[in-house]
Parts: C-alpha cells; structure tokens; sequence
C-alpha cells in the first residue's frame, strides 16, 4: 500500500507561517549573535525571536490543547523545525528543549500536576517561558552521563536526592544542561532534573526526575566558556549548595552551557505519580517498540528504564 506523504492543508499553513517567521523575524538576527564573542549574550539576543515564536505557538506546540498548548502532532512540530533549523539549528533546539523538559509531564505526571506546570508553560504573559533539560554530568569517575542505566551504582548520573521527611535533598552537579540558566543565568522558568534516588542501585532503577523551579534556594548556575555544537542553545554549569528545592520542579540550559550544582538544596512537597496511569503509558510504547523496559516511580516523577550497558565507557 502507497503512503501518501503529501502535507494536509493546515500543515502546508504551518509551514508557511514558519518559514515566514524564521526568514523576517529569526534571520536578522542571526549573524549578530553568531558574532557575538560572549555566548551568554548571543543567547539573549535572540530573545526576540523567542517571544514572537512563542506567540506563535512554536514554544509550545507540542503541548495538549487543554493546557493551553497547540496540540500539534510530532510531524506537525517536525514541520516547523525544519523551517527553523534551515535559518538557525540552535534556535530551533531551544524550542525543542522545552520538549525535552515539558513532554515527561505530559506523559506520566498526575492531573494536578498537569494543571500546574502546563497551564504555566503555555499561558506566560511576557511569552519568554523556558523550560530546562538537565541530564548531562562532568565525565569522570564518578559520574558521566554516558553511563547513565549501567548497574553499577557508582556509575553514571551521581547527582543524589535523599529523602528526608517529606522534602528532598539534591546534592551533586550538571554540566551542559540546556536551557537551564534562562535569559538571565538565574534559572529557567522550570528544569527538569535527573537525580539518582537510590544511592545503591544501578541507573536502570535508581534514576528519577524531579522538577525545580526558578528561583529555588541553594542553586548555582556558572556560564560555560566558549562556544559548544548547540550553537544558539544554552548548556550552563550548574550547583545548588542550600536549601529550598520545591519537589516537582527542574533545571537546564542551551546557549551559554553553564553548570547546574545542586549542594544541599532542598526539595519541598514531593509529589507522586499515579503509579497505574504511568506504567500503562510506558507498556503502551514498549509494545509499539519505542522504549524498552519498564518504568521505576518514585515521589516527583518516574525514569524511564533502559537496558543497561556491559561496562562502564570511558
């Protein structure tokens, strides 16, 4: 049977306005922040362009109509980032990295949840919403990301959140988290963290993430030096040493890669995912082939779970 690749109209609509925005709004900008020698202030200015693709939807397309998102499909959104990505690559990552942060919610998080981080996400009335994706950990032993599911505990994301009584408590660092650092280095609007929960168990059940907000105690965010791939995008280094980490929030970066250290910040308020709501959606995709494995929960968000690697790399 044929498939017909052909664009429906409100697609072919789509790619017109894209196409349009990133030509007369994101181009002219474009050159300038290249030459910018300080990647924290070719970051900023883009902002502009930012705000306008917001308005438009693109920030946040992906996101469910209810919420206030777009509802745009996964080729729908893959339509308006080629036209992007054919201006500038690095703007339309920043775009998506609020996919990488946002979507988990959309995904496992309980309506309650939902209603706070979405609704906040889609309706900011000064349209610069960021949200950040924060993964990445300096290589090293201990530590680096690429070993993230192995089962040695002592392997991989070493970022640590203990419980203690009904908060959490980060301690560790991220490097190169996207988005994280927001317009201002002082933080995205909200970062999605990967913790390690379970000090004694491999990546593969030990890994979860947690939610952290703009403006929460005991983070740090440091500015990269230098230019990195990402070009357009933010990857900070980042440490929280203190107190006060609400627990369903996160932190990122894309264009100024600063360092995300968490040192004893404290997570308030954990809250947990509808364990039946969560493991159903994670089967649904492992039976279509799309992420093996099964899904661990724990209070804040729950991990997807990869097959672990066979040895550490590097």
């Amino acid at each position: 049977m044929a498939i017909d690749f052909s664009l429906t109209p409100q697609q072919k609509e789509l790619q017109r306005v894209a196409r349009e925005f990133s030509l007369e709004v994101l181009k002219p900008l474009i050159r300038a922040a290249d030459a910018e020698p300080d990647p924290q202030k070719g970051f900023q200015m883009v902002k502009p362009a930012y705000e306008k693709a917001y308005e438009l939807g693109f920030a946040t397309g992906f996101l469910p109509e209810e919420y206030g998102g777009g509802g745009l499909t996964n080729v729908d959104v893959q339509i308006a980032a080629e036209e992007i990505s054919a201006v500038d690559p690095g703007f339309a990552c920043i775009l998506l990295v609020n996919g990488l942060a946002l979507m988990p919610v959309v995904w496992y998080a309980s309506e309650e949840q939902k209603e706070k981080w979405l609704t906040e996400a889609c309706n900011d009335p000064t349209h610069s919403y960021l949200a950040g994706w924060v993964v990445s950990e300096p290589a090293g032993s201990p530590g680096g990301t690429a070993n993230f599911d192995h089962p040695d505990p002592k392997a991989g994301i070493q970022l640590i959140a203990e419980r203690d009584g009904d908060e959490y408590v980060l301690n560790g660092r991220k490097y190169w988290p996207s988005s994280a650092g927001g317009w201002d280095l002082q933080g995205a609007n909200a970062n999605t963290v990967i913790v390690r929960t379970d000090r004694n168990a491999g990546g593969k059940t030990a890994l979860s993430a947690i939610m952290v907000p703009r403006g929460t105690d005991g983070v740090r965010v440091h500015a990269r030096v230098g230019q990195d791939l990402h070009g357009r995008g933010q990857g900070p280094d980042h440490l929280p040493p203190g107190r006060g980490l609400p627990a369903d929030r996160y932190r990122d970066a894309d264009r100024s890669v600063p360092r995300l250290l968490l040192e004893g910040g404290v997570l308030r308020r954990p809250v947990r995912l509808r364990e039946s709501c969560a493991r159903r959606d994670v089967e649904g995709l492992s039976r279509r082939g799309l992420h093996p494995g099964r899904l661990r929960l724990y209070a804040g968000y729950g991990s997807q779970q990869l097959r672990p690697a066979q040895s550490p790399v590097g």
